[in-house]
C-alpha cells in the first residue's frame, strides 16, 4: 500500500554512522532517573466514563524546547483521574496499569471511535498489528480471572488490542495500544515522523471490544524507556503526572 506523507520504507533502524534528529535528549535522563520496574498491564476503561469539568490544560508548546513529541489525539487532553494514568492499581491485569487512556479531549468532549491516532515522535514502526485477531467475551473474562492469579505478559498482550509500537533514536518506545485498525502504508520498519496517522482509536482488547460494541473507545498510550521501564514506573502519582505533561509540553492551569 502507498505510504503517508513522513513514511519511509526499508529502514529498520537509525543509519549506520547517522543519527535522525529527535530533540528529546534534554528530556530523557530526567524521566529516567526515577523508575523502578514494575510488570504491569494495558489499558483500564471505566464502563461509563462519567463527563468532568477538565483542568484547563493549555498545549503551550506541543514541540516545547528539547521536546519533538506531540499529543497523539488531535485537541486530546492526558486524563484528571488517577485511575487512568501509569502506577494505578490493575488487580485484573497484572497489578499496575503501565501507560495513560485517553479518553477525553479538551474540556468534556469525549474522543469518539476511529479518531486518528497521531505518532508522537520520529521513529521506526518495529510493530503494527494488521492482522489482530479480535477476542470473544468468553476468552476476555479467561484472561482477566488468569491474570488476577499470575503475571503473564502474553495474556496482557492480547488485553492491549491491536497495536502499533514505534521506536526512536534513543530507544523510547511508543506503544499504541486498544486500535480499531491500523493506517494503510503503516508496517514494520517504515520511519514515521510526529503527526503521522498511524491508526484509529477503538476499544480492542476491552470488555466493550469483545463484545463488539462501539462503547468506551478510547486510546491507551504507553511510553518505554531504553531501560525497559515506563514513564511513571515507580513514581508517586503527581511526579507521574508531571513527567508526562513535561513530555507533551503541557501546562495545567490547576496544579
Amino acid at each position: 500500500m502507498a505510504g503517508q506523507p513522513g513514511q519511509e520504507r526499508g529502514k529498520t533502524g537509525p543509519p549506520a554512522g547517522k543519527t535522525p534528529e529527535v530533540k528529546i535528549r534534554l528530556l530523557l535522563p530526567a524521566l529516567m532517573a526515577a523508575s523502578i520496574l514494575v510488570p504491569g498491564c494495558a489499558g483500564h476503561q471505566p464502563s461509563a466514563p462519567t463527563p468532568i469539568q477538565a483542568a484547563a490544560q493549555t498545549p503551550a508548546a506541543q514541540q516545547a524546547p528539547g521536546i519533538t513529541f506531540l499529543f497523539p489525539v488531535a485537541e486530546g487532553r492526558l486524563p484528571l483521574e488517577p485511575e487512568l494514568m501509569p502506577g494505578a492499581p490493575r488487580d485484573y491485569r497484572g497489578g499496575v496499569h503501565q501507560g495513560v487512556d485517553i479518553y477525553y479531549k479538551s474540556g468534556t468532549s469525549m474522543v469518539p471511535c476511529k479518531e486518528p491516532v497521531l505518532n508522537a515522535a520520529e521513529g521506526w514502526v518495529t510493530r503494527a498489528d494488521t492482522d489482530w485477531k479480535a477476542m470473544n467475551p468468553k476468552e476476555y473474562d479467561s484472561i482477566t480471572q488468569r491474570l488476577k492469579k499470575e503475571y503473564d505478559e502474553a495474556l496482557l498482550d492480547r488485553l492491549r488490542g491491536r497495536q502499533v509500537w514505534v521506536r526512536t533514536a534513543e530507544g523510547v518506545t511508543i506503544r499504541y495500544c486498544h486500535l480499531d485498525s491500523v493506517a494503510a502504508g503503516i508496517t514494520a520498519g517504515i520511519r514515521v515522523n510526529p503527526g503521522v496517522v498511524i491508526g484509529a482509536v477503538g476499544n480492542s482488547g476491552t470488555a466493550d471490544g469483545s463484545k463488539l460494541t462501539a462503547r468506551n473507545c478510547h486510546l491507551h498510550l504507553e511510553i518505554w524507556m531504553p531501560d525497559g521501564k515506563f514513564l511513571g514506573d515507580g513514581l508517586p502519582a503527581r511526579d507521574t503526572r508531571d513527567r508526562w505533561n513535561n513530555l507533551f509540553g503541557l501546562h495545567p492551569a490547576v496544579k
